[in-house]
């Protein structure tokens, strides 16, 4: 598995308990659509005890920047 390193340009509250990360596409990340991601947090917001590790459904199209 590939890894690469993106920073969050905004976060936006889209519905009770759901957010939304817009994010810079890494150089080089490729995707179709419909795939996830496995994205690890460095630094928790707050702690749900769930760990760090989460899965994110990727919502943009393959030829989008964002």
């Amino acid at each position: 598995m590939e890894k690469f390193t993106l920073k969050i340009k905004e976060i936006k509250d889209v519905a009770d308990g759901t957010k939304m990360f817009v994010c810079t596409k890494p150089e080089g990340f490729e995707f179709k659509a419909g795939q996830y991601v496995a994205l690890e947090v460095k630094e928790l917001l707050v702690d749900d005890g769930k760990g760090k590790l989460r899965s994110l459904s990727i919502a943009s199209a393959p030829y989008e920047d964002e």
